[in-house]
């Protein structure tokens, strides 16, 4: 007991003065640029203002994570979240700005970071995020 509350479940920042961090994850999701309102709100964050295909975040445990979950978020977006999102007042002004739309959304977010994380997961392979349980 007396080591659990000495240490608790802290992580050291493992980050060297330059920034690396070997704890650092990089994602990449393909850039939506069939979807006029998420091409927006991510252009507005500063993805794909090249005409980049792709969507790259790098996060480690102390820098990113909002950002990372907010992207994930919108990419993860039903059309039925979209509207509720933009009907918001404010209207988010740019991809980061996206926090919870609903229950449905934050499940589908979890389930595309739990996918990234675990490509050799039991049936994930054949389970879209649809069909993601509640």
């Amino acid at each position: 007991d007396e080591l659990l509350m000495g240490y608790g479940f802290a992580l050291d920042v493992n980050e060297e003065q330059n920034g690396y961090s070997a704890d650092e994850v990089s994602f990449l999701w393909p850039f939506p640029s069939g979807d006029k309102a998420k091409a927006e709100l991510l252009r507005a964050a500063g993805y794909g203002r090249s005409g980049e295909a792709s969507i790259s975040i790098k996060a480690t445990c102390m820098r990113n994570v909002p950002e990372l979950c907010s992207v994930m978020r919108l990419l993860a977006a039903s059309t039925d979240d979209m509207e509720r999102l933009l009907q918001r007042c404010p209207t988010p002004t740019d991809a980061h700005a996206v926090k919870g739309i609903s229950v449905q959304n934050e499940s589908r977010m979890l389930f595309m970071l739990w996918r990234y994380a675990c490509t050799q997961c039991m049936w994930v392979e054949d389970t879209d995020s649809a069909a993601a349980p509640l």
